[in-house]
């Protein structure tokens, strides 16, 4: 990860996680236990070299969530509401970026939002039936992240996109 990140920051690119953590809604873990976690990331990442440029997470549930963080949202992917929130903050043009996820969740957020898509994983049967049912499908795949950023690499430096 950390050799993907690096490779996406000397693209002068920005580098944004945006992820779903309904465990604080449930009560599984606090806001505090999120944002240590988000730190010892950071630091991680930052250790080797590489950086990222904003964490955006979405902490509602719409049906097991308690108090206020339950309830639906603009923010909880497949919605596009982060990639929105994120790109306006950082002044990014989301036709221009990639989205790059390991749920089919990530893909349909990340198209939503007009961005191009690379799915983490493998295709398997279940995945692939799982696509056909929301009529959603990543514009590519890609083993990992390092893998994801060379494929993305290529593109732009074929034009290819």
């Amino acid at each position: 990860v950390s050799r993907a990140v690096r490779a996406i920051n000397r693209m002068g690119w920005k580098t944004i996680v945006i992820s779903n953590q309904p465990g604080v809604a449930m009560r599984h873990f606090t806001r505090k236990t999120l944002s240590q976690i988000s730190r010892k990331m950071i630091l991680s990442l930052g250790r080797s070299g590489a950086r990222l440029d904003g964490i955006y997470y979405c902490l509602h549930h719409p049906v097991r969530g308690i108090g206020a963080l339950k309830r639906k949202c603009g923010c909880r992917k497949p919605k596009p509401g982060l990639l929105i929130q994120a790109a306006r903050e950082h002044g990014i043009d989301l036709k221009r970026s990639y989205f790059v996820g390991d749920s089919i969740i990530d893909v349909e957020a990340g198209r939503r939002a007009g961005c191009r898509t690379v799915l983490l994983g493998h295709l398997r049967c279940d995945l692939c039936a799982l696509m056909a049912r929301r009529g959603v499908k990543p514009h590519d795949w890609a083993e990992d992240l390092w893998a994801a950023v060379q494929k993305i690499q290529k593109l732009e430096k074929t034009g290819k996109r």
